[in-house]
């Protein structure tokens, strides 16, 4: 996939990254978990520049694979910036109601 080597290959470039995990979330959509994409979006989600940890969290909420619920808390609870703390509740929350609900029934 053309936008994961770009991912790879570029990891200081973070608007351009930032940029590219959003077009990987236009991509897959609501589709069903992937091994190979989520580590994609954990690379992502650990990024040491906090605008891609927000834009991965951002198209982390589109795809809403109950695997993120771990490292979103992760975030939540200890990341170095606040703002993305509470952002990362806030996706949480939001992914609870639009996308985990719906797998207890």
């Amino acid at each position: 996939n053309e936008l994961s080597s770009f991912i790879y290959s570029n990891p200081e470039d973070d608007t351009q990254i930032a940029r590219a995990i959003q077009l990987f979330d236009i991509t897959l959509g609501e589709s069903s978990f992937n091994d190979s994409y989520f580590e994609i979006y954990q690379f992502c989600l650990s990024h040491p520049i906090s605008n891609v940890r927000r834009a991965a969290m951002f198209a982390a909420a589109g795809v809403g694979w109950p695997e993120f619920r771990p490292v979103l808390e992760r975030i939540r609870d200890s990341d170095p910036d606040l703002e993305l703390r509470r952002y990362a509740n806030t996706t949480l929350e939001a992914m609870q109601i639009n996308h985990w609900n719906s797998l207890a029934v």
